[in-house]
């Protein structure tokens, strides 16, 4: 969440069971610009709230 507030593509991701796996990418590319804007303001919003949301290191 964090990355995806500042605008950024996460350099490295969680393990995950997903067999394919994940990988980054930059969600602007792939929601609508009145989604991402909307969503990235909630985070903001929703991290003020619980402490601790938007982590300031990555994984």
């Amino acid at each position: 969440m964090t990355d995806f507030v500042k605008g950024k593509v996460s350099a490295s991701l969680p393990d995950c069971s997903y067999i394919p796996g994940v990988r980054s990418t930059d969600l602007r590319n792939v929601l609508p610009a009145a989604v991402h804007s909307r969503l990235g303001e909630a985070f903001k919003a929703f991290g003020k709230k619980i402490r601790g949301t938007l982590r300031k290191t990555p994984y």
